[in-house]
């Protein structure tokens, strides 16, 4: 039974992780009015992937909805 929980928990920690390490990181506009959170697909947008505090820190880009999106 052990075993079997282990190789659950792995394959959610797996299945967890990001696809790619290699992402691409980009800052939030400076002309960006407002950021809200998208769930359609308008062609990509921003997650977040560290944050202090709740607060994000670093971005990375993301074609596949939900994401931050700015107007």
């Amino acid at each position: 039974m052990k075993l079997i929980y282990t190789v659950l928990a792995f394959t959610t920690l797996a299945m967890a992780a990001p696809a790619s390490p290699n992402v691409e990181k980009r800052a939030l506009p400076a002309d960006c009015a407002s950021v809200f959170w998208n769930t359609r697909a308008t062609g990509g947008g921003w997650g977040c992937s560290a944050s202090t505090n709740g607060v994000c820190t670093t971005y990375f880009w993301k074609t596949d909805p939900p994401y931050w999106s700015c107007n």
